[in-house]
């Protein structure tokens, strides 16, 4: 009788184990409705392909497929009742870091700088002969990168009207950019699938950081600069660089999405990539920990960014939709499953959730952390 009682609880035990860790290291999907603050549908024709927030958080700027352009209210989720004329045919936009500016890049090759006090255009420049891919205002707001069909990249200074053009030729266009947090480098995406990064004092030269199989539709420097992701059209890459970029070092992260959708948190703890079937991958760097988030988006995930404090995370859809989360929300959901197995202090009991069985001899972990009662190895 004693051996057949601890044979049952041998079994037990194992058995407990062995779920606990397919739960804590196979990928998780969170239920987390009570994580979405609102919903809106922001085109009837087609993706969004852009979602950006105001430098103050308050206000939300988004752009179709088609590229027609609305301002939103965060708060409410609601549309502004006054919006931007000629807030239409864009493919990017950007917001100066000071608030002050919206810049759009049209179809017709213009670029159009919006006075946020009135909504009035109060400039056009004119630096493409062909639609702007790409927009990016540096961190100080004295400079605003442009790049355009027509193979040309070009640096608008925003005080004195300057520009600087450099040509890369219409096979290399830039599709898509981002500054690093100290404004002394650029990344830029191309139409030949490179991604590359240009000092900003120097912008003729560049080095190449990775060749991919399909276009970098998206990039992120992390808050530190030390982390640039970018979201591929097959898969998403995260590349880390130093002094010298160092493309062997890429690696995968996130799903095999498809989707030009990433972003990182403002404190940079955590990733965000999206997937063609209407999934974030949502990743702690501090502990390299994933979790798996259904949005209720029919399709891909275009475009998601976070709120300037972080607290918020906006995805806009395929189906035409954009979606307000509370992050905080997101968390806690997954951190109460992982009480679903673990020894209480003394060793004597082996919990799951709330409820503890009781193995009658105390358990202490062996050297390779396999569980043991004093005698025994199990």
């Amino acid at each position: 009788m004693p051996m057949l009682r601890y044979l049952v609880v041998k079994l037990v035990v194992w058995t407990l184990l062995a779920i606990g860790l397919i739960e804590l290291f196979s990928p998780r999907e969170l239920e987390v409705p009570r994580a979405e603050l609102w919903a809106a549908v922001a085109s009837e024709t087609g993706p969004i392909d852009t979602a950006i927030f105001s430098p103050d958080g308050r206000t939300l700027a988004t752009v179709d497929s088609h590229g027609h352009a609305e301002l939103w209210d965060v708060s409410s989720g609601q549309r502004k009742e006054v919006q931007p004329i000629r807030f239409d045919r864009l493919r990017a936009i950007a917001y100066s870091p000071d608030g002050r500016m919206l810049a759009g890049g049209t179809l017709d090759s213009t670029i159009l700088l919006w006075n946020l006090d009135d909504l009035e255009v109060c400039a056009e420049i004119q630096l493409h002969d062909k639609p702007v891919n790409a927009l990016a205002f540096s961190p100080d707001g004295r400079m605003l990168a442009s790049a355009g069909g027509d193979g040309a990249l070009v640096f608008w200074c925003t005080v004195s009207g300057t520009a600087r053009r450099f040509s890369i030729g219409s096979f290399s266009s830039v599709i898509a950019m981002a500054f690093s947090p100290d404004g002394t480098k650029l990344a830029t995406s191309h139409l030949d699938r490179e991604v590359r990064i240009r000092e900003t004092a120097s912008p003729g030269f560049s080095t190449l950081v990775a060749r991919f199989s399909g276009m970098a539709r998206a990039l992120a420097f992390s808050p530190d600069g030390r982390v640039l992701a970018s979201s591929v059209m097959l898969s998403s890459q995260i590349s880390r660089w130093g002094p010298v970029v160092d493309c062997q070092r890429a690696t995968s992260v996130g799903p095999d999405s498809g989707s030009p959708a990433l972003a990182f948190s403002p404190d940079g703890c955590f990733t965000v990539t999206a997937g063609r079937d209407g999934l974030l991958q949502l990743r702690d760097e501090s502990v390299d920990t994933e979790w798996t988030i259904p949005t209720g988006h029919s399709g891909r995930v275009w475009s998601l960014a976070f709120s300037p404090d972080g607290r918020s995370l906006i995805t806009g859809g395929n189906d035409g939709v954009i979606r307000l989360w509370d992050v905080g929300k997101l968390i806690p959901l997954e951190t109460e499953k992982l009480g679903l197995l673990h020894f209480d202090v003394q060793g004597h009991g082996l919990a799951c959730g709330e409820s503890c069985i009781d193995l009658s001899f105390p358990l202490q972990f062996g050297p390779r952390g396999i569980a043991h009662d004093c005698n025994t190895v199990l």
